[in-house]
């Protein structure tokens, strides 16, 4: 079987990565081919409504204090006051006269070329790949505490797909990061992040045991899936149209 030649996983790598390496190493002539050998059963390959049912259950997941509460105003308030709670360094010239030169250039260069590559608009000559080159190598130098991670590039692609200007698409994911304090999830040691991924395993243990089992017979670990959803903010397996909208 093929699935013998799954690559060892890089350091920080996440799923889509791998198995991305995983089907180019052995050739596959259509992604079904290798679905098909993953999960063994053709008609028990993981469907796109699946994933969207998961999606729904993970949102309750991360943000879990406001769906416990049921606040539907702050809901309401959460887009409006994102841009707000960064209007000051907006409205100065601080984007730009922050510098492009940055440590994780290579890392940066790495992951546009991996952003939407399909997609014209981010390719090598599209209108925004220097746009999304200016804003991640800036963002690595204005947020320090961060730098640069893996997944940022799909956030901040995302917000240029909806604003188009670079700075305005700069300063909204920076506001989404410090509102919900999201830092936490780009930190080395990912604390945070392990702890979300455990709510997860929670919610879906609690709410839907039957896909818990069907994981378990399939040797399935979410952790393959939920790990780039939080990372991304489900930037990588949404339409822009239906992100960062409260």
């Amino acid at each position: 079987m093929s699935i013998a030649y799954f690559p060892n996983l890089y350091e920080d790598e996440l799923i889509y990565s791998v198995l991305s390496r995983f089907y180019e190493h052995v050739a596959y002539l259509t992604l079904g081919d290798m679905k098909r050998e993953i999960f063994t059963n053709e008609k028990e390959c993981i469907s796109k409504d699946f994933f969207k049912h998961l999606r729904s259950i993970f949102y309750k997941a991360i943000f879990n204090k406001i769906y416990k509460n049921r606040d539907i105003n702050l809901l309401k308030k959460l887009n409006n006051s994102l841009i707000k709670s960064v209007f000051a360094q907006y409205k100065s010239d601080i984007y730009e006269k922050t510098s492009t030169e940055t440590a994780y250039i290579d890392i940066i260069l790495s992951d546009i070329a991996r952003t939407f590559p399909k997609d014209s608009k981010f390719q090598k000559n599209g209108k925004n790949y220097k746009k999304l080159y200016n804003i991640l190598t800036k963002y690595s130098n204005y947020n320090k505490d961060i730098g640069y991670a893996q997944g940022l590039n799909f956030m901040f692609a995302n917000a240029l797909l909806l604003y188009e200007n670079e700075k305005d698409a700069f300063f909204y994911i920076d506001g989404i990061i410090k509102k919900f304090k999201l830092k936490k999830f780009f930190a080395e040691k990912n604390s945070k992040l392990i702890e979300e991924i455990r709510n997860f395993s929670k919610i879906l243990e609690k709410y839907n045991p039957e896909i818990v089992n069907f994981f378990e017979k399939k040797y399935i670990y979410h952790e393959f899936f939920s790990t780039d959803w939080i990372l991304t903010l489900f930037s990588n397996s949404m339409e822009p149209k239906n992100l960062f909208i409260c």
